[in-house]
């Protein structure tokens, strides 16, 4: 059995650390790295409070087929449909990508692990937008289709702020459910598309990033939360 994960030509935390939790579980699986065209933005965006792990060692996703004795192919992001026509995956995974074609994920599943509960935490930012519109905290796992963080549910999990926390150690506790969910071979070969909760939804808006100005606003509704729970 293989499954694929489409990630970066470039070092990318999530791609290790998804593959670390899956040879963790000890799923005796063939994995083929789908590597798309890395491209630098002319103007990178640096926020105020970060909320996703930086890459602590730089290890190359070709470095890590060779590791791990998965295949490696580079490739287009417009090739990926018939790559995918002519070889047979048991899962698709994304540990990361940009927005994919239509004609892409209207013909094949594909699974993500979006870092907030849908339908509410939509787009970009996802944790911040969520404490700062009051919704739950959490991953979910769903199949993917042409709309932003739509599709289909596959599982959710919540995360319950406790008194002790901080900014940086809720990020890394959802960090750590968006992995623990897109790892869960088992659960998404379980699952048939057919019997899935649609996540298509017109009421909640898709989130940009944050500005300066909203996370200063987040960052206080969080600090009066764990106010309230000491």
């Amino acid at each position: 059995m293989t499954i694929a994960i489409i990630t970066y030509d470039y070092p990318h935390r999530k791609t290790q650390d998804l593959i670390k939790k899956i040879r963790e579980k000890g799923y005796e699986i063939q994995v083929t790295l789908l590597a798309l065209p890395w491209k630098e933005k002319k103007k990178k965006f640096s926020p105020k409070y970060n909320h996703r792990p930086l890459v602590e060692e730089m290890i190359y996703p070709k470095e890590l087929a060779l590791q791990f004795g998965f295949e490696y192919v580079q490739i287009e992001l417009n090739d990926l449909a018939n790559h995918f026509n002519k070889t047979s995956y048991a899962a698709i995974l994304i540990a990361g990508a940009g927005i994919l074609p239509d004609e892409l994920v209207l013909s094949h599943t594909i699974h993500n692990a979006h870092p907030g509960i849908l339908p509410f935490a939509k787009g970009l930012d996802a944790m911040k937008w969520s404490i700062y519109k009051g919704f739950e905290l959490g991953a979910t796992l769903h199949i993917i289709d042409q709309y932003t963080d739509q599709g289909y549910l596959i599982a959710q999990k919540i995360y319950s702020i406790k008194k002790t926390d901080t900014f940086e150690s809720i990020a890394k506790q959802i960090y750590d459910l968006e992995l623990e969910l897109l790892s869960d071979i088992d659960l998404i070969l379980s699952m048939k598309s057919e019997k899935l909760k649609s996540l298509k939804d017109d009421m909640y808006p898709v989130h940009k990033r944050m500005s300066p100005e909203n996370e200063e606003e987040m960052m206080i509704q969080l600090e009066e939360k764990l106010r309230r729970l000491k």
